[in-house]
């Protein structure tokens, strides 16, 4: 699975991500443990003091963070397979998102998305922007008129914006 660098922080704290959302994400290796203690002083300064905020918080401070880890891993048993399927869409997007953003400081950031279209089991939504899969018949004219990765752009421009307007929530602040 492609785990995002601690560069991504910033990007990321742009995001209304929700602990269910951090913890699926940890158990899949994206974030680390730096991101939940990361996001957790965040809610903190921001005033978000649940006694499950603060009891992460302060496993961090005591340096436990064998229960941190714990705290991940139950908080995504409990995920209802619905909901973990709603949150790896969320996560699709929002690693492909990032790469997005910062895809010249990638050599080929398709072969990135041929390996995250193979890590998160093949998504219908993607293959049009994933490099080995075939262009359909509507594609095909653009492609005689432009290059294969222009094409592979745009449809990877379009995915990203369709998912932006169909789930506004992950952009507003929590």
């Amino acid at each position: 699975m492609f785990s995002l660098p601690n560069s991504s922080f910033e990007f990321l704290d742009s995001l209304s991500l929700t602990w269910n959302d951090i913890s699926w994400s940890y158990k899949n290796n994206i974030l680390d443990l730096e991101y939940v203690e990361h996001y957790v002083n965040n809610l903190l300064n921001s005033g978000n003091d649940t006694d499950f905020n603060l009891s992460v918080y302060l496993d961090f401070a005591e340096g436990s963070e064998y229960d941190v880890a714990s705290r991940m891993d139950n908080l995504f048993k409990i995920l209802s397979e619905n909901k973990k399927d709603i949150i790896s869409k969320r996560w699709l997007y929002i690693i492909l998102k990032y790469i997005y953003i910062t895809r010249n400081s990638y050599e080929n950031p398709f072969q990135l998305i041929d390996d995250i279209y193979a890590d998160f089991d093949y998504p219908t939504d993607i293959e049009s922007f994933v490099s080995y899969m075939p262009i359909n018949e509507n594609d095909l004219a653009c492609r005689e008129n432009e290059n294969g990765l222009s094409l592979l752009k745009k449809n990877w421009e379009r995915y990203l914006q369709e998912f932006e307007e169909e789930n506004y929530d992950l952009f507003t602040s929590q």
